[in-house]
């Protein structure tokens, strides 16, 4: 069987990004890839995510309460027919299950692995090791996700290098994004109970960043260009202030107080195709509310799956990864 397996230390680190990237690498080169997550805790998106950037229809996926491998041979009865059908099967393996469920579960599969690390400034090279304990024989490499600005010298230097020495491939180091960290329109209406105001509804578009809009000695033009994908949040009465963030690239205008804005306004945000979301609260309460929207950034959206695999050809070696399940990538 031609089967990949993905797992990770802790939820939320790239595994699922790495799978739908690895399948639309696939079918970019002419094979066919499906991804496959046989054990699904509850309220896990993923299963939607893959119907959403990929267009798969996972079947045999079962809904479960993140206890251990429900059933061997099942998983197994529904990797094969899924790997006869496709040049790769990937699998995405739960950080719900313990270690040595997860080692039965590649080990049934036969399957090749990539552990994805999540980087942390306290993450030790033994930590990474340690993936190599488990796996064994049947590590491809680890890819370390979400490495912070200004750390790469120190990451390579002090993480990589040493792991490495222990025997361990690294596949690469991936940078954070704020691409893969933004939220949408609809999410942040969601998150301050807001509502749109304009004949504009594109809320699917990414906003990374948040400005306010207030008092400063810079003109606003200035300072809402300093920033693109970007909601600028101002009172409701500041149409000076509203225009200004209107002549820099903007994806969102959230007016406070529960005041809407004048004609001009209104007609302005329309022309340059600029959602206005109206919510209640003044400027101070909407930014307490926005302080948790990072908890909605999650990776479903074409911008995102297309940023990580650009990420993906940048910093990781896709050839190793390619050529363990016996495929070739393009010359």
């Amino acid at each position: 069987m031609t089967v990949l397996a993905i797992v990770s230390d802790n939820p939320g680190v790239g595994k699922t990004a790495l799978c739908a990237v690895l399948a639309r690498y696939v079918e970019d080169i002419g094979k066919k890839a499906v991804v496959y997550k046989p054990i699904v805790p509850n309220q896990d998106s993923d299963v939607a995510i893959y119907q959403n950037l990929l267009g798969q229809d996972l079947n045999g996926v079962k809904t479960v309460d993140g206890s251990p491998v429900q059933s061997l041979s099942e998983i197994q009865t529904s990797a094969i027919k899924l790997e006869n059908e496709n040049d790769l099967l990937i699998v995405e393996i739960s950080s719900s299950i313990n270690d040595e469920d997860s080692k039965t579960l590649v080990e049934t599969l036969a399957a090749k692995v990539i552990s994805v690390i999540g980087y942390r400034s306290d993450l030790k090279p033994s930590e990474l090791v340690a993936t190599g304990d488990i796996y064994s024989d049947k590590l491809v490499g680890l890819l370390v996700n979400g490495r912070t600005r200004y750390k790469d010298y120190q990451t390579q230097t002090e993480l990589i290098s040493e792991t490495n020495k222990a025997g361990i491939c690294s596949l690469g180091v991936i940078p954070e994004d704020s691409r893969l960290l933004s939220v949408t329109v609809a999410d942040i209406i969601e998150q301050l109970n807001g509502r749109i105001i304009t004949e504009i509804e594109e809320t699917d578009r990414l906003v990374e960043r948040f400005l306010v809009g207030g008092m400063g000695l810079d003109s606003g033009v200035d300072y809402f260009g300093l920033l693109d994908s970007k909601a600028v949040i101002v009172r409701g009465d500041r149409p000076d202030i509203q225009m200004a963030a209107l002549q820099t690239p903007t994806d969102c205008l959230i007016l406070t107080k529960g005041i809407e804005p004048i004609e001009y306004v209104l007609y302005e945000a329309e022309e340059q195709g600029v959602p206005i979301v109206m919510v209640d609260p003044d400027t101070m309460p909407t930014m307490e509310l926005l302080s948790t929207i990072q908890d909605r950034a999650i990776f479903n959206h074409p911008d995102k799956l297309m940023r990580f695999g650009e990420l993906l050809r940048e910093h990781v070696d896709i050839g190793v990864i390619m050529s363990s399940v016996g495929l070739d990538t393009p010359g």
